[in-house]
């Protein structure tokens, strides 16, 4: 059993990658997670960062709570049961973005970290300055305004590219996401997106329907074209929606 060192938090429903950093460290090695848990308290210090960190003493008790709510990773290669590189790769099969940095004490293994796409690599012992490079370079990688991590049905995730989103629908008590991937369903409401979405570039023609005004190719009296599709706007709110759409077009001009 983990001592209570390694915490593990439960998946949120939906994941906003803002501001908020979430790490996880899978280290079975208690002395080292130690380390790197004041490591990330320092950097989280130093640098002003909202960060949050769980550890996973190995790779099962990890992969049996990831759902795509971590921007970066931090895992040991040896470790007993699944070592890091098998664990990787169940991992990258749920989520091919994450950040991925492997800890090990035999530098040959790193070359394995390129069959499942690892970001960077740490060969212990590791002091702070060298753990303060490494933090620059992920964080400098990672680009938390750009995407959401949704539930889907069926315990399975997504992540999506706030970009790649045409528009988000409200239906009965589910969220429609349609993206340039196809569509993708989860519970919710339309207050659970509003407020992320809406400094993105997107805005409500309905209570049900947000659009990515990036995508809007026509505007008629009622309705809004999208590349294809046509949009009920509601009455109550079209003075507001060409008001933004105005400011949105000022902007990219």
């Amino acid at each position: 059993m983990p001592s209570t060192l390694f915490t593990k938090l439960p998946a949120p429903l939906i994941t906003y990658h803002k501001n908020m950093f979430r790490v996880a460290v899978v280290e079975d090695d208690q002395n080292f997670a130690t380390r790197m848990k004041n490591y990330l308290r320092r950097y989280a210090s130093t640098q002003h960062l909202a960060l949050s960190y769980d550890f996973y003493s190995d790779g099962l008790s990890f992969l049996d709570k990831f759902a795509g709510q971590y921007q970066l990773v931090f895992m040991d290669i040896i470790m007993p049961g699944a070592n890091g590189l098998e664990t990787a790769a169940k991992m990258r099969q749920k989520d091919q973005d994450l950040c991925l940095i492997f800890i090990t004490t035999q530098p040959q293994y790193a070359l394995h970290g390129y069959e499942v796409s690892a970001f960077d690599f740490i060969v212990k012992p590791l002091h702070y300055n060298l753990f303060e490079i490494k933090m620059n370079k992920a964080m400098r990688s990672i680009h938390p305004d750009e995407s959401i991590v949704i539930n889907q049905p069926g315990d399975d995730f997504r992540r999506l590219s706030i970009r790649d989103i045409f528009y988000v629908e409200s239906q009965k008590h589910y969220l429609i996401f349609h993206t340039s991937q196809g569509e993708y369903r989860m519970r919710g409401r339309m207050s659970d997106v509003n407020e992320r979405l809406l400094v993105q570039g997107f805005v409500n023609i309905r209570k049900s329907i947000l659009v990515n005004m990036a995508y809007i190719t026509r505007v008629d009296n009622d309705t809004v074209g999208l590349d294809g599709t046509c949009l009920p706007v509601a009455h109550s709110h079209k003075q507001e929606f060409r008001q933004q759409l105005a400011v949105y077009l000022a902007g990219k001009a």
